[in-house]
């Protein structure tokens, strides 16, 4: 059996079997963990193992495919610009797979992407006009007022002089001796 790759040492690691046609047995084995994806298959007897960082991936995107007389299929993928590198996470004919989608892109820390119908991925504030949630944003501590407070262990020793306090010796001459 093949080691872990650096990116799988989080406890939180999932384990996947996913179809490889070009690997042996058809199969191949995807270790994930939040901080990447490693990809596993043996292809003409030779072992390959591929380390893919979660930062590499454009997201988490969610595509729905609608045949007539069949209900909707959502399909949710860690999308990668190379669709070799594409990881097919969840098949579902229920509207639970959104559930999944929204768990997918927070357990990646990616953002949720939309395929159209063309197979371009669009990012989701894009594809809905209004947000349903709150953004939150805090301004950052720049006028903090602790700002400008010394640290405890520097509280008993004296500031130093600011530059117009200093004596100024202009017109004078400097006199070195080494011995």
């Amino acid at each position: 059996m093949m080691q872990d790759s650096r990116f799988t040492t989080s406890a939180n690691i999932k384990v996947k079997m996913a179809r490889d046609v070009r690997a042996e047995g058809g199969k191949r084995r995807i270790l994930m963990s939040p901080s990447g994806v490693t990809i596993e298959r043996h292809v003409q007897g030779i072992a390959m193992r591929v380390g893919v960082p979660a930062s590499a991936y454009l997201g988490v995107a969610l595509s729905l495919t609608a045949e007539a007389d069949q209900d909707p299929t959502y399909k949710v993928r860690l999308a990668h610009s190379d669709r070799e590198l594409d990881i097919e996470l969840v098949v579902s004919a229920s509207p639970e797979a959104l559930e999944d989608w929204t768990y997918w892109s927070d357990y990646f820390a990616r953002p949720k992407l939309v395929e159209d119908h063309n197979g371009s991925l669009q990012p989701l504030t894009q594809t809905i006009e209004f947000s349903t949630q709150q953004n939150n944003v805090y301004a950052r501590r720049h006028g903090s007022s602790l700002k400008r407070r010394r640290p405890r262990f520097l509280k008993s020793r004296r500031s130093g002089k600011s530059v117009s306090e200093c004596d100024s010796f202009t017109g004078e001459c400097e006199i070195i001796c080494y011995e």
